[in-house]
């Protein structure tokens, strides 16, 4: 069997574009005998032997001891209730903070958004700002033709 024939398959380079490096000259086979175990495979079928999922589960409960809290219904709500009470305080005491170090000038260009206010101002709509006229285009037509220096009919 040709060595770089096993490299490539070995690596998983071996496919339809795969040459070998001696070239259509190379005198050794480019297939692999049947019973052939490569030495990926082996390594693969060692580790199987090692230990099984449901063995692994089973020492690492084990190892964790019997002081433990059962997983229900009722005690995950309880812990996601505490954790999220957890998050809201944080938040808050975050707030605080940033108000604080504003207040003492530590920090620049802290402004409090009220969302429901900003949702407010931007439905509403008044008309006080740029409009443009509906013969802009027009006008701007006339003031580039006499700077050319055509004539533009009225």
């Amino acid at each position: 069997i040709c060595k770089f024939f096993l490299d490539a398959v070995e690596r998983s380079k071996y496919g339809w574009f795969w040459s070998c490096p001696n070239g259509s000259s190379c005198i050794y086979r480019h297939a692999l005998p049947p019973g052939f175990v490569l030495k990926k495979d082996r390594k693969k079928e060692e580790k199987k032997d090692d230990i099984s999922l449901e063995d692994l589960i089973e020492r690492e409960r084990a190892a964790l001891g019997s002081k433990l809290t059962k997983v229900t219904l009722e005690t995950f709500i309880a812990w996601k209730k505490r954790k999220l009470k957890e998050k809201k305080d944080a938040a808050l005491k975050e707030e605080e903070k940033k108000r604080n170090d504003f207040k003492a000038g530590k920090q620049i260009g802290y402004r409090e958004i009220e969302l429901d206010a900003l949702a407010l101002e931007a439905q509403e709509v008044d008309g006080t700002g740029t409009v443009a006229t509906e013969d802009r285009l027009k006008a701007a037509e006339v003031n580039h033709s006499s700077i050319n220096g055509d004539v533009v009919n009225p």
